[in-house]
């Protein structure tokens, strides 16, 4: 299973996916490969329900 986020790239502008591993739940760039772990922003509640918490940054970094 995998979630999208579009234009959420910081990199390059990219689609993100969160995915899940065996050892946690991480976002990829589909676009560049960039990837982090965001296996503390990811809850799931008693009936199996995902919720991503708001930390996960969407914000585009300073270009020069």
């Amino acid at each position: 299973m995998a979630i999208q986020k579009l234009k959420s790239c910081p990199r390059c502008n990219g689609e993100l996916q969160i995915k899940r591993e065996s050892n946690g739940w991480y976002e990829e760039c589909g676009t560049c490969g960039q990837r982090r772990d965001v296996s503390e922003l990811v809850v799931i509640n008693n009936l199996g329900q995902i919720k991503i918490l708001d930390q996960i940054e969407t914000k585009k970094p300073f270009r020069y």
